[in-house]
């Protein structure tokens, strides 16, 4: 019983944030988005559950931009701090395009999350990996970045 009690609270919780976050109009910066959050939500997890909807309702994703990935890069940096900033900056691109365009593919939906986070002094961090969008691709490793930085 008790556990179905606490399952109930948290969806009702839930319902409350989506139904508040349905009403907010589109955000095309994410310090107008984060404002909006931060004063509507007061717990991480609230503030979480908001980004998630938010983002939910008004990015789509890109299945043209899915299906045009496939590069093989390797780029050598001169040192960390190189590869952190010039990281940072092609991400924050990413987000912006993301924003502009309302489409992204997981990478955008990604860096989008993380950032809102952050914005939020929640801890968050994005974990590379590989999606497949079709049967056809099993086997196959697109969008294969080898990044080296020399110190």
């Amino acid at each position: 019983f008790s556990l179905f009690f606490i399952t109930s609270i948290f969806c009702q919780n839930y319902k409350l944030i989506d139904k508040e976050v349905l009403k907010y109009p589109y955000f095309n910066n994410l310090y107008s988005l984060s404002n909006k959050v931060n004063t509507d939500f007061k717990t991480d997890k609230e503030k979480v559950r908001a980004y998630y909807t938010w983002i939910v309702n008004n990015i789509n994703y890109d299945i043209n931009e899915s299906n045009n990935i496939i590069t093989a890069d390797i780029i050598v940096y001169n040192s960390n701090y190189e590869y952190n900033s010039i990281k940072r900056q092609q991400n924050l691109k990413t987000i912006k395009k993301t924003l502009k365009s309302r489409k992204t593919i997981c990478k955008g939906f990604s860096l989008l999350f993380v950032e809102l986070c952050k914005l939020s002094n929640i801890k968050a961090e994005m974990i590379l990996g590989i999606s497949k969008n079709s049967a056809n691709k099993i086997g196959v490793y697109n969008n294969i970045k080898i990044s080296v930085y020399l110190s």
